[in-house]
């Protein structure tokens, strides 16, 4: 059987261990490769005439790697950007006009959204 020191210094040790771990995940989880803020961008597209909202929108962040579409309400999430950086975010759909815009964001509040229009003008 352990003596009481022995038994606070393990139980010390695991408790320590267990809080060193919680807080090495927590500081890194919201960061990118390069230890920047990563930062996650939404928004919402609808039609300039109707300003309904506009499903299966490709949503293209130029020179990256980075594409997704929106969803049936015409919300969509782009995740892994940083502050400071500007983007060029494409938007197409095979009914409407392409869109583009550069975004940027100053700040490493996480809350990122925007509303997007898009002009009908494609059959």
């Amino acid at each position: 059987m352990l003596n009481k020191k022995t038994l606070f210094a393990v139980l010390m040790v695991v408790v320590l261990g267990f809080s060193s771990v919680a807080f090495t995940d927590t500081e890194d989880i919201n960061k990118n490769e390069n230890g920047t803020v990563a930062i996650t961008l939404e928004g919402k597209i609808v039609d300039s005439e109707t300003h309904k909202e506009l499903p299966e929108v490709i949503i293209e962040v130029v020179d990256t790697k980075l594409i997704t579409k929106s969803d049936k309400e015409g919300k969509f999430k782009i995740e892994g950007l940083e502050t400071d950086q500007v983007y060029n975010l494409k938007f197409r759909h095979d009914r409407y006009f392409d869109y583009e815009i550069p975004v940027i964001k100053n700040t490493d509040d996480q809350d990122w959204n925007i509303n997007v229009t898009l002009e009908p003008g494609r059959d």
